[in-house]
């Protein structure tokens, strides 16, 4: 959500649809582990992501990410 915030119409924010990942390597105790994510297609109200995770410059993960965008005031009155 985070990576388009500043992109998207006032009163909206995105919602998780869909996440796929693999775990390629492990970090240590410690470790700084950094997250990235880039949109790959805007298709009307859907934003597709490729999502890494790095541990210095060694790849720990990868995948995908699914979101939708939505009107914010609706979807939470939605949640009750």
């Amino acid at each position: 959500m985070l990576a388009v915030k500043d992109e998207l119409p006032e009163g909206c924010t995105t919602v998780g649809g869909h996440i796929e990942s693999s775990h390629l390597r492990p970090s240590k105790i410690g470790d700084v582990v950094r997250a990235e994510a880039e949109v790959t297609k805007v298709d009307g109200k859907k934003i597709e992501f490729k999502v890494t995770a790095f541990s210095g410059d060694t790849l720990l993960g990868q995948g995908t990410h699914l979101r939708f965008i939505v009107d914010r005031d609706k979807f939470l009155s939605r949640l009750g």
